[in-house]
């Protein structure tokens, strides 16, 4: 996939310059079924000056194919 002003032929020609000679997969399918380890860790930077304090919260989200994902958009 390409993006801006550029021929689709070109494109194309790049592709097949810079990956023509990669192999190709064989027919057994690769199932990535392992999920990530989140190691959560926190840092701590004091300052009595700042107006703002920033914070994340951050969850463990459903794929795009998942049926709750679009609820979890919501959140």
């Amino acid at each position: 996939m390409g993006c801006g002003g550029i021929k689709h032929d070109k494109l194309v020609d790049l592709g097949e310059k810079f990956f023509g000679k990669v192999k190709k997969s064989s027919d057994t399918p690769v199932l990535n079924e392992d999920k990530p380890m989140f190691t959560g860790s926190q840092i701590l930077i004091r300052d009595d000056d700042q107006e703002l304090a920033h914070a994340g919260i951050f969850y463990d989200a459903p794929g795009w194919n998942d049926p709750d994902y679009f609820a979890f958009l919501l959140l």
